[in-house]
């Protein structure tokens, strides 16, 4: 079937949480393209599922259908080659509790664990909130392409007290999808050292042609050994309500131990939605995976296009991956504070500050672009009346 990305759904008034959260901690009035959930409806075989799970008269508690683990193993090896194995996964509610969970199994409180910056601003309150310490990893901005800094990865991971490395891939915000020769040169720093990597691969069904995802664990034997690996198909499909997420760990003593602090934190227990939906995903859901990257890549380049022609100073970091863009506002001369304010009160655009994904990210701002191209426009027409005031821009 052709799929209407150009439809606008009101999801105004629902306790969505895009819509909803910025009536309360900012501005009721302003366009909400912060959070990385799209505003398009799920793929039909999706809605088929859950209408079809909504037909039972019982909703008592669910267990992992094992259909998840299979469409999971077929989905990535049938996209990237991955040979992971069923009995190598873990249900969890979504990747943030499955990443807390391994936060707690593999490292201790006052344990280092390494983000490479700017990043997405959950990593840093997830490590923090467990107590423990963030090393920050600065990506080099090098002609408009954010590139992993290996000395200070080195040096971080040297430290006696540093244990694990969250690594996200493509990477939130700058859109990065990082190649062999980068992976492989991260595995062998976190091997020397003796560092598991953390490996966010949430956006990996969401890169563009031209680039590729290739998964941290699929690299050799050696590599799968030292990765917890996590997916999901809730921000391609947009499920992210229906919580449902993949880990993998080809370790055993890895998958014990997450597998325990899953059981602790009470988060390995699905809902049946959530089983129906990620099940129908990666089953049905090609087609229209297939006709949303080429919206999205429109909308990217749609946005590529505008701030080239209308406001020159802002300045986008062109992703190889995901529908939430990295935006240079540097040119603008603002701090952080004032351009948020900016954002937010002026322009009336709700966006993700630069400043949430750590000092690395001030003086940015990720724009999503995962909405009808319509609202795209509005928002970016709503930044320009306000830029074109500015004194910069004369």
């Amino acid at each position: 079937m052709i799929y209407n990305f150009d439809e606008r759904i009101d999801r105004r008034n629902t306790f969505c949480t895009k819509w909803e959260n910025f009536k309360r901690i900012g501005n009721p009035n302003a366009l909400p393209m912060w959070i990385a959930d799209t505003d398009f409806p799920c793929c039909e075989a999706v809605l088929r599922a859950v209408r079809e799970e909504s037909l039972s008269p019982r909703y008592d508690k669910a267990a992992v259908d094992p259909e998840l683990f299979r469409v999971t193993a077929k989905w990535m090896y049938r996209h990237y080659r991955w040979a992971a194995e069923e009995r190598q996964m873990l249900f969890a509610p979504g990747v943030i509790p499955a990443l807390n969970a391994a936060i707690q199994a593999l490292s201790a409180p006052g344990d280092g664990v390494i983000i490479q910056q700017p990043a997405y601003g959950t990593f840093t309150r997830s490590v923090l909130g467990n107590g423990r310490k963030v090393c920050a990893n600065n990506m080099n901005l090098i002609n408009g392409r954010y590139m992993p800094d290996f000395e200070e990865l080195e040096r971080l991971s040297s430290k006696k007290d540093t244990k694990l490395l969250i690594f996200c891939n493509p990477h939130n915000p700058t859109g990065r999808s990082f190649t062999h020769e980068e992976l492989v040169r991260i595995v062998e720093i976190c091997a020397k050292c003796n560092i598991t990597i953390l490996s966010d691969e949430i956006h990996a069904d969401l890169v563009y042609e031209g680039a590729g995802h290739i998964p941290v664990a699929s690299l050799s034997p050696e590599a799968a050994l030292r990765t917890v690996t996590f997916t999901s198909p809730s921000k391609v499909f947009n499920i992210a309500g229906l919580r449902a997420a993949v880990t993998t760990a080809a370790n055993p003593i890895l998958y014990r131990r997450l597998k325990a602090q899953l059981k602790c934190n009470g988060a390995d227990i699905p809902n049946p939605y959530g089983n129906a939906a990620y099940i129908a995903a990666y089953t049905g859901g090609e087609e229209y995976l297939r006709q949303m990257k080429l919206y999205l890549k429109g909308n990217i380049d749609y946005l590529d296009r505008y701030l080239r022609a209308k406001m020159p100073r802002i300045k986008l970091i062109y992703p190889d991956a995901t529908f939430i863009t990295w935006l240079d506002c540097r040119e603008l001369h603002m701090d952080f504070i004032d351009l948020e304010d900016f954002m937010l009160n002026r322009c009336l655009v709700a966006t993700s500050p630069g400043s949430s994904f750590g000092e690395a990210g001030k003086g940015f701002f990720r724009f999503n672009i995962g909405f009808p191209r319509s609202l795209v426009s509005t928002a970016l027409d709503q930044i320009c009346g306000q830029y074109q005031l500015l004194p910069c821009a004369t």
